[in-house]
């Protein structure tokens, strides 16, 4: 199975940057202040499925008491979707060696300094091999 590219076509590093930026709204409140900003590839789904796309989302480490787990909100293209970043990961096909990560701190630094939301780094380039195509 060969892996298409995607052309950008939503608004995930914006929508992404902007839920981890906004000290005052809602899903920054909800996504607290271990909020990491995350751009990495994954595999589509739908009308684009098997085809490797750059993407932005947010992960939280929400706290169940005993327990704390990593969750993901994605919120492109008007989702509104939380969930756990193992599954998230499972169905985005999402390798943690292709992914960029920032701190709220660092995510807003970059916002500034580049005048945009991202992509800010160029290494993160699709691979076939790492899919095992």
């Amino acid at each position: 199975m060969r892996t298409e590219k995607v052309a950008k076509t939503g608004d995930c590093y914006e929508a992404a940057g902007r839920a981890v930026s906004q000290d005052g709204d809602s899903a920054a409140l909800m996504l607290g202040d271990s909020a990491v900003l995350v751009h990495g590839i994954a595999v589509g789904q739908g009308q684009i499925e098997g085809r490797l796309f750059g993407h932005a989302w947010v992960e939280y480490l929400q706290d169940f008491g005993e327990h704390k787990v990593w969750f993901v909100y994605d919120n492109a293209n008007g989702r509104d979707l939380s969930m756990p970043r193992d599954l998230y990961y499972v169905l985005g096909q999402i390798h943690d060696k292709h992914q960029l990560r920032y701190s709220k701190e660092e995510a807003h630094k970059e916002m500034l300094c580049s005048g945009h939301f991202g992509p800010w780094e160029d290494e993160l380039s699709p691979e076939d091999e790492w899919l095992g195509a």
